[in-house]
């Protein structure tokens, strides 16, 4: 598959099988993950917290529904977790280098036929938490900035999406 297709191709997952990402993939996944553009080449302001024992993502989701904020699975059941994670003082450029972060592992995940779905929602939750904080082991003044779930598809070979489109004016 090349860019193209993988962008095209690339959408939300939510229902992933048993099956494990291969330690081969999750180094492309990574290798794609540090590529990414980061504002200022402030690489060092970041940190993946990758986590692929089911026994921990488990408890972690257990925590999070405990809550009461979701009433599903906040992992959708996905074998494997990366949290950006990192020290959040410049806001709208933390968002900016964590959605570039998390877009080329999404489009790495892609490419390698695997589904994957942006976690947003689940970094408000854990940060306004301070046990769920402390679950991940963060460095002092670290928080979750964001996440992405990746797995093998429970439905193959789903269609490519319709997008709407953008408005654009080319001047």
């Amino acid at each position: 598959m090349q860019l193209f297709d993988a962008i095209k191709r690339r959408q939300s997952i939510r229902e992933f099988d048993k099956e494990k990402v291969s330690d081969e993939n999750l180094k492309l996944i990574l290798e794609a993950a540090y590529h990414a553009p980061i504002g200022r080449a402030a690489y060092s302001r970041y940190e993946l917290l990758v986590i692929k024992d089911e026994a921990i993502i488990e408890d972690l989701a257990k925590k999070i529904m405990r809550i009461g904020i979701l009433l599903k699975h906040p992992f959708f059941h996905a074998p494997l977790v990366i949290f950006v994670t990192g020290k959040a003082n410049r806001e709208r450029l933390d968002g900016c280098d964590t959605g570039c972060l998390i877009q080329n592992m999404m489009l790495a995940a892609t490419e390698l036929g695997l589904g994957s779905c942006f976690l947003y929602t689940i970094s408000e939750i854990i940060n306004g938490h301070p046990k769920l904080l402390n679950a991940l082991g963060l460095p002092e003044g670290n928080t979750v900035m964001s996440a992405v779930v990746i797995g093998h598809p429970l439905q193959k070979d789903l269609p490519n999406k319709d997008r709407p489109g953008i408005k654009t004016t080319i001047m």
